[in-house]
Parts: structure tokens; C-alpha cells; sequence
């Protein structure tokens, strides 16, 4: 936890003075792992309840693993905090184990 925590703060410093010098980097990720979800939320574009259209249309557009630990690599570099949703009990389990949960 205080690895975390000094990394979080190097980082910070980090990105603050790209800021100060005109670089512009995000401070925070969002994720969606899936086009696919297992809830009915009404007011969520997702929550449909069509779920073996949901699953072809996710099998065509969802990126590949491989494709989803480059693109986590990637934005490390650049960015503080991520936040990854999307799946619920379906996929994310292909994750569990690759990257720390903190």
C-alpha cells in the first residue's frame, strides 16, 4: 500500500507539471471491457433484454485480451487512476490475476 502511494504521488507531480508546461494528460481512464451486460437497468443503453443479440454483437465488437493488457500498458504512463467496468460475471474473469486491484 505505500508503494501504491508513493507511485500515486510521483505520478501526481508528474502530471501536474506537464501541466504547467502545456501537456495534457488524462488523470483518469474509463474502461468498458464488454458491449455485453447481464442487467436489466432501464435507463442504461445496455440493459437490454435481447441478451443473444447482446452476445453476437459483443463476440464481433469486444477487443481481445492481448488487445486490452496493450492498451492497459499503454496508459500507464499517462494516467493515474483507471477505472474498469463492464461484464459483471460474464468476462472479466480473463483479468483476475493480470494487473493489481488496488
Amino acid at each position: 500500500m505505500v508503494v501504491d502511494t508513493i507511485r500515486t504521488i510521483k505520478l501526481l507531480g508528474k502530471w501536474s507539471g506537464n501541466r504547467i508546461i502545456g501537456r495534457r494528460r488524462p488523470l483518469i481512464a474509463v474502461f468498458s471491457l464488454t458491449h455485453y451486460c447481464n442487467f436489466y437497468c432501464p435507463l442504461c443503453p445496455f440493459g437490454d433484454t435481447d441478451k443473444d443479440g447482446q452476445i453476437k454483437v459483443a463476440r464481433k465488437k469486444d477487443l481481445s485480451t492481448q488487445q486490452w493488457k496493450d492498451i492497459f500498458d499503454k496508459i500507464s504512463k499517462y494516467c493515474i487512476w483507471s477505472i474498469v467496468e463492464g461484464g459483471g460475471t460474464y468476462q472479466p474473469s480473463r483479468f483476475y490475476g493480470t494487473y493489481p486491484l488496488s
